[in-house]
This record gives C-alpha cells, structure tokens and sequence, in this order.
C-alpha cells in the first residue's frame, strides 16, 4: 500500500517534470526568437542614415527594440524560475527512488527471513500452512506491486517519446530491468 503510494506520488512529479521542462523549452523558444527578432530590427535600422537626418527616424523600430529588450529580461528570470521548479522536482524525484529501492530491498530481506523460519523444524502444521499462505500473499503483493511499477514507467516512456528520447531510452533500460527481476521472482516462486 505504501509502495503504491510512492509510485503514484513519483508518477506525479515526473508528470510535473516533464510539464515544468516543456514549459521551459517553449520559453527558450520564445527568448530565441526574441533575440532573432531584434537583431534583424537593429539590422534594418539604418544609422548612417539617422544620423545626419534632423528627424527622428525609424522611431518605432527603437521603442519595439526596448519592449523586446524587457521582454526579454522577463523571460530569462521566468526561465531562471522553471529550472528551480525543475531542479526541486528532480531532487524529490531521485529521494523517492532511493526510498522506493530501499523498501523493495528490505521486502526482499522479509522474504529471505521468511524462507529461513521455513527451514526450521515443524511446530505446527497450522502455523506453516498459514505462514505459507502468507508468504505467497506478500510474495504475489510485491509482484503486483512491481507489474504497476513497470506500467507507469511504460505510461511515461509513451509521454515521453515525443519529448525526450534519450530519456525515454533510458527509462526503457530500467523497465528491462525490472521485467528481468519480476522474471527471476516468478522462477523462484515455482
């Protein structure tokens, strides 16, 4: 229950993270094009001309280099913004799974405790059958619990082809991973 918990919560805030970066690559974007934008006003801009004329000339084209010039700065500080969003979200991203690993350790140390009080003699036939039943209950838990593990993560790598693939490659690696595992358990178990 836990676990799933954690999941859903990581989930989150790698939704979160891929919003917060798709945010950030559109304002990157938008802070290029600015640029773009006011080099070619400033090219168009003939100052040989300007200045020997006694009239103010292109005066638009300077008020519009200004305004670009402020929208600018507001777009850096909003990018400065996103990227300490990200790096919170990427750093509680990373604690939730050191903890998830942690306790899929640990429940892996349940089981083995649990395979060691097996091998001691017989008390009571009762008490093994139930120790039994839940073994395999705690055991078919952890399986279900990593079967949803590796549907989230695959639910991610769909979001995130179109976005970043190199992460995405990288996500499927831990999926392999993972299915390698949940093989190796379900060979244990039989």
């Amino acid at each position: 229950m836990i676990i799933e918990y954690l999941q859903r919560l990581h989930e989150e805030l790698f939704e979160e993270k891929l919003n917060i970066e798709q945010e950030k690559q559109r304002k990157e974007v938008q802070l290029n094009n600015n640029v773009k934008f006011v080099r070619v006003l400033e090219e168009s801009i003939d100052e040989d001309f300007e200045s020997f004329s006694p009239r103010k000339v292109d005066e638009e084209s300077h008020k519009k280099i200004l305004s670009l010039m402020e929208e600018r700065k507001v777009i850096k500080e909003e990018i400065g913004s996103l990227q300490r969003k990200l790096d919170s979200v990427i750093s509680k991203i990373e604690e939730l799974d050191i903890i998830l690993e942690d306790i899929r350790q640990n429940q892996g140390y349940i089981e083995v405790s649990s395979k060691q009080n097996e091998n001691m003699p017989e008390q009571d036939s009762l008490d093994n059958e139930d120790d039994a039943i839940q073994s395999n209950n705690s055991k078919s838990n952890i399986i279900i619990s990593e079967f949803s593990g590796l549907v989230h993560k695959i639910e991610m790598c769909n979001k995130l082809l179109g976005v970043d693939t190199v992460r995405c490659k990288l996500e499927l690696g831990e999926i392999e991973q993972s299915a390698r595992k949940i093989m190796q358990m379900l060979k244990k178990i039989k």
